[in-house]
């Protein structure tokens, strides 16, 4: 019983930014927007998950700037994993959200980790 209230408290996290293992971000009521387009496929704002995508796949961001996606799949659970591990957000529910603060310019991929042919980039400029 011990064992399972460790793993049991070690899956709750306190819905940080940076999505530590085991970490679960902290639901919102409020979803996020579409984010908006500049005509190249890529916006500037916050990501959609909804019916097994990343809307827009290609976000723009500023470094310092913070990135948030919004989990819109009902009945599915979604990942947001950097692929070169440099963030993870932890198994996400519809109404979760998750962010993270780019703090270097770069083109950082990344997909869901349970479903594998969702994929998206943010672009940081400096």
């Amino acid at each position: 019983m011990v064992a399972a209230v460790a793993l049991l408290a070690a899956g709750c996290g306190d819905g940080g930014d940076e999505g530590a293992p085991g970490a679960r971000p902290a639901a919102s009521a409020t979803l996020a927007a579409p984010a908006s387009s500049n005509g190249d496929g890529a916006g500037t704002g916050d990501v959609r998950i909804a019916n097994f995508t990343f809307a827009p796949a290609t976000v723009r961001a500023k470094v310092g700037q913070r990135v948030t996606w919004a989990h819109q799949d009902a009945g599915v659970t979604h990942t947001v994993t950097a692929v070169d591990g440099g963030f993870r957000s932890g198994e996400l529910e519809e109404g979760d959200e998750f962010s993270h603060l780019f703090q270097t310019a770069g083109a950082f991929a990344y997909r869901c980790a349970i479903h594998r042919d969702m994929r998206g980039t943010v672009r940081v400029e400096g």
